[in-house]
């Protein structure tokens, strides 16, 4: 019966834990939009990005970046936390 108490305590415990940690979700500050078409390979060039920009709460992570990507390349983005590069593939 002790044991059975303790179960208890610890479980509503634990509930009570659990609806603290509850969070409301996000809503995205921003929506993207695209397409791709699916067409015969047409050139080398597989993603081409310009004059892209992005700051959060004031903070500029990048700006005016361009890059290309050509078909077949293995590509890399490295930099400290909180650089952007996740940001950035979004």
């Amino acid at each position: 019966k002790r044991t059975d108490a303790q179960i208890k305590s610890k479980q509503k415990r634990l509930e009570k834990e659990l609806e603290k940690a509850k969070a409301e979700p996000v809503e995205a500050e921003y929506e993207v939009r695209f397409s791709i078409e699916h067409r015969k390979k047409a050139g080398k060039r597989f993603l081409e990005v310009s004059d892209v920009t992005k700051s959060y709460e004031g903070r500029t992570l990048f700006k005016n970046v361009n890059f290309t990507v050509m078909h077949g390349e293995k590509i890399a983005i490295t930099g400290p936390n909180g650089s952007g590069k996740t940001t950035l593939l979004k």
